[in-house]
C-alpha cells in the first residue's frame, strides 16, 4: 500500500512537471496584412500570386505557434526573445518577431516570398 501511494504520488508530480507551462506569447493573433514581396532564387515569378490580404489567425499555446498556410499549416516555436520560427509541409520558413505590443511581423520564404503580419487579440 506505501508503494502504491508513494508510486502514485512520484507520477502525479512528473505529470505536473511535464505539463507545459503558459508563454507570455501565448493567445489568438488575427492576420492584419499580407503582401508578396518577390520570389526567392530560382523561383517563377508567375506562380506567386494571392488574392489574400492577411494570414489566418496564428494561435500559441504553451510556446508552440500554428496558423493555416495554403493547404496545409505553418508551425513553429517562439523563443524567449518573441523571435519566431515556423515551417511549412512545402519546406517554406516563416521568421518574424513578437514585440512588446503583441504584434507578429516577418517573412515567408518557399517559392515565393511574402511579407506577414498579426496583432494578439485579448
Amino acid at each position: 500500500m506505501r508503494f502504491a501511494l508513494g508510486l502514485a504520488v512520484g507520477m502525479a508530480i512528473v505529470a505536473l512537471a511535464a505539463t507545459a507551462q503558459a508563454g507570455p506569447y501565448d493567445g489568438t493573433y488575427m492576420g492584419t496584412s499580407l503582401s508578396l514581396s518577390g520570389t526567392s532564387t530560382g523561383g517563377k515569378g508567375n506562380v506567386c500570386t494571392t488574392t489574400a490580404t492577411a494570414p489566418a489567425p496564428l494561435m500559441i499555446a504553451n510556446g508552440h505557434a500554428q496558423t493555416k498556410w495554403g493547404t496545409g499549416t505553418l508551425q513553429g516555436d517562439v523563443g524567449p526573445d518573441g523571435k519566431l520560427i515556423m515551417h511549412s509541409e512545402l519546406a517554406g520558413r516563416f521568421e518574424g518577431q513578437i514585440d512588446a505590443s503583441g504584434a507578429v511581423r516577418g517573412y515567408y520564404q518557399g517559392t515565393c516570398v511574402f511579407n506577414l503580419a498579426w496583432q494578439r487579440r485579448g
